[in-house]
């Protein structure tokens, strides 16, 4: 008589091997309360197959880069678009990427303290505009 396959059923607990299909399906069922299982058909001949293989564990995503960090922040009025033009700066200053988000975070409280006090844009484009066709920038005396 030919020898049959071997039925692997392995629980959160522990893990059995029957001979028989019937049995299989009873143990499955027994062990499914506790949690996922795996099946695995061994054949003879030492060769096998999964009847219900184990989940695969999803890949963990890859840590955002201070790059992709900067670019999604750069046009951004608010606080943090101001912190990642600041990055920019540092870094193209000569520090390392993580140097530069180190040197942000040790004076984050002064960093927020001049966004807070800073010059708003659109009066700081227009005095460059003036100082850029010679115009006074103090007002004229009214004789």
């Amino acid at each position: 008589m030919p020898a049959r396959s071997v039925y692997v059923v392995r629980g959160q607990s522990e893990v059995v091997t029957v001979s028989d299909l019937a049995s299989m399906f009873l143990v499955a069922q027994r062990l499914s309360q506790d949690g996922p299982i795996t099946i695995a058909e061994v054949f003879p001949d030492g060769s096998g197959r999964w009847i219900v293989a184990p989940q695969e564990a999803p890949e963990p995503e890859a840590a955002p880069t201070y790059e992709s960090w900067y670019l999604e922040r750069f046009e951004r009025p608010d606080i943090e678009g101001y912190v990642a033009r600041l990055w920019y700066w540092l870094v193209h200053e000569g520090l390392t990427e993580r140097a530069a988000m180190k040197r942000i975070n040790e004076n984050a409280l002064a960093i927020r303290q001049k966004f807070e006090t800073r010059v708003p844009e659109w009066t700081l484009a227009k005095t460059l505009a003036k100082l850029e066709f010679g115009q006074r920038l103090r007002a004229r005396r009214k004789r």
